[in-house]
């Protein structure tokens, strides 16, 4: 166990060692992750479902009185029972939404100890259950084969009822192509895949992107930015770069980037339109237009990704410039009728309750308006993930500047400052993260799955209801009934 603890933290830092409540909830078992597929459980493109079979877990409940009291199988069902609620994660929720109600676990402190925050995906120890389960359900199933006979064979059939229907297999898997993207095919050269972040400190979004990256890289054979091994993905080479070129994308210093990355030895970089929203990517669309746009031929283009061709004659420079938040964000427009800007801040776990955060609004001409960055948990983020929001509509001519505040035991410091362009729409989510420090911050061009609006489901409420009359018809049926002779037993 030293062992992997000491590969899993990689070269003296933390590949990912913190678990947000998002994390541990979905990444735990609960009734919403045990039973049919949903909404809820089935989401971008992969699945958090662990399913709980009721006919293993019924032919355990019966293994007392079909293969005796047996000391080994006792010590065997109790090891599994205390892996799966462990497997259950800090607190016992229904379902995965961060409004449902949760009951601490008994096993809560396991959380707190050093080393803890490895469990951030409880759901895998549920491997040992699903072990017992299978040896001792098995060995029951042979048991009660030898009372009622044949009549045991309708087992079978509720075992495919549970694979093909309650978990749904092989229908819900989904299969995708390896094949890149035809644009990628088009460049001569190393390609910079510039890719939006995720604000959440787990770094789903950046390790999904990655994995995409490095995987699109196995079918088109160019060079490309990320370290496709062991670094962590929210720390790549890619993206600690991609942050510097998104913010000279935003502050409308577009062409330095491009020469610098063509210095770096790129010859083409990407966009991915359908990771952002519009009105992000009407802000980068408008960067990459000083580029030439490699285009695929007619019926190749699948729409989703843009590659263009980056300057050449650039004296080579191979030294990664150093981190330097955006100034301003003055790629947009200059007047808009109705702005809606949905304003956020990306707080480090650290400093979560630590203070309270503001934004300022300038708008010219108009009176200065203070707003507070909160965390609601509703649409656009999730309780307890850091990221405070806020938002505002009205008009705008002309210059508009805003800031970002925080005030801790009464004392104000300024995170951000600066000139802001608005662009229309139903929304315009203007995203900042705060540094480590927590003294400053800047914006980001952040993922769209950031701001998708919690799948409302409550299957997991029904799937309680379904397991407690379950409960009640064994503790009625079984339980109180007394046997009416001795029970074949089987050695384990």
């Amino acid at each position: 166990g030293l062992a992997y603890l000491s590969l899993f933290t990689g070269d003296a830092e933390v590949v990912a060692g913190y678990a947000s409540p998002e994390t541990l909830r979905m990444g735990s078992v609960s009734m919403a992750t045990i039973g049919l597929p949903s909404a809820e459980v089935d989401r971008v493109g992969h699945s958090w479902a662990m399913v709980l079979s009721p006919l293993a877990l019924t032919l355990v409940l019966l293994s007392g009185r079909l293969l005796g009291p047996d000391p080994r199988r006792r010590a065997l069902v109790l090891s599994g029972t205390l892996a799966l609620v462990l497997a259950m994660g800090p607190h016992f929720v229904v379902g995965l939404g961060p409004s449902d109600p949760v009951l601490p676990s008994p096993f809560q402190w396991v959380w707190d100890l050093p080393g803890g925050s490895y469990l951030r995906f409880p759901g895998r120890i549920a491997w040992a259950w699903n072990l017992v389960a299978g040896v001792i359900g098995a060995l029951a199933a042979q048991a009660l084969a030898v009372r009622v006979g044949r009549r045991a064979r309708l087992l079978l059939l509720v075992l495919a009822v549970e694979v093909f229907l309650c978990v749904g297999l092989p229908f819900r898997q989904v299969s995708r192509l390896a094949t890149a993207p035809a644009a990628l095919g088009l460049a001569e050269g190393p390609i910079f895949e510039f890719l939006p972040e995720g604000t959440n400190p787990n770094g789903e979004v950046e390790s999904w992107l990655s994995a995409m990256s490095c995987l699109h890289q196995v079918d088109h054979g160019q060079a490309i930015a990320d370290d496709c091994v062991t670094v962590p993905a929210s720390s790549s080479p890619r993206a600690l770069l991609g942050r510097w070129v998104g913010a000279r994308v935003l502050e409308g210093n577009a062409s330095v980037a491009w020469e610098r990355l063509s210095g770096l030895g790129f010859s083409a970089v990407t966009w991915h339109p359908d990771l952002v929203h519009p009105t992000t990517n009407y802000r980068v669309e408008e960067a990459l237009g000083q580029l030439e746009e490699l285009r695929p031929e007619e019926g190749h283009n699948d729409g989703q990704v843009r590659i263009f061709q980056l300057p050449e004659g650039v004296a080579p420079d191979p030294s990664i410039p150093s981190p330097q938040g955006a100034s301003a964000i003055a790629a947009g427009q200059t007047t808009v009728a109705n702005w809606r800007p949905r304003i956020g801040l990306s707080v480090p776990p650290s400093l979560l309750g630590s203070g309270r955060y503001f934004v300022r609004l300038h708008p010219a001409g108009g009176e200065p308006k203070k707003l507070e960055l909160r965390d609601g948990g509703g649409s656009g983020g999730w309780a307890g993930d850091g990221l405070l929001m806020a938002g505002w509509k009205g008009p705008v001519q002309g210059d508009f500047a805003m800031s970002i505040l925080a005030v801790k035991d009464g004392e104000w410091t300024e995170l951000w400052t600066g000139q802001v362009d608005p662009v229309a729409g139903t929304e315009d989510p203007l995203i900042f993260r705060m540094s480590a420090s927590g003294d400053a911050a800047w914006p980001a061009l952040v993922a769209l799955d950031t701001f998708a609006p919690e799948v409302v489901h409550r299957g997991g409420w029904l799937q309680l209801i379904g397991w407690a009359l379950f409960a009640l018809c064994f503790i009625l049926g079984i339980v109180v009934r007394r046997p009416r002779g001795p029970s074949p037993r089987v050695a384990l």
